[in-house]
């Protein structure tokens, strides 16, 4: 992946439904986003929880900011961090 300064941060409350029914061309939207490296955060009211079938349908690996902005949910491996074992 070639490093970026781009990045996508996308309120999915309107575009995806609490069912995973996605607005018209979304799931198109990601794939030109991946397909040119910009990842994407998406940020939404909803809890971690809620947000989980989100995640896998989608495929969204990056981070993303969940429970109105009060959760950040970082990729394990995404920062260089390591506590002692």
């Amino acid at each position: 992946m070639r490093s970026t300064t781009t990045v996508v941060y996308c309120a999915i409350d309107n575009l995806v439904s609490t069912a995973n029914k996605a607005l018209t061309g979304f799931a198109e939207f990601l794939e030109g986003l991946g397909e040119a490296n910009i990842p994407v955060v998406p940020v939404t009211t909803r809890s971690r929880l809620q947000f989980d079938a989100t995640i896998r349908k989608f495929g969204l690996g990056h981070p993303f900011l969940a429970e109105d902005g009060c959760g950040v949910f970082l990729s394990r491996g995404l920062l260089p961090l390591e506590t002692p074992a």
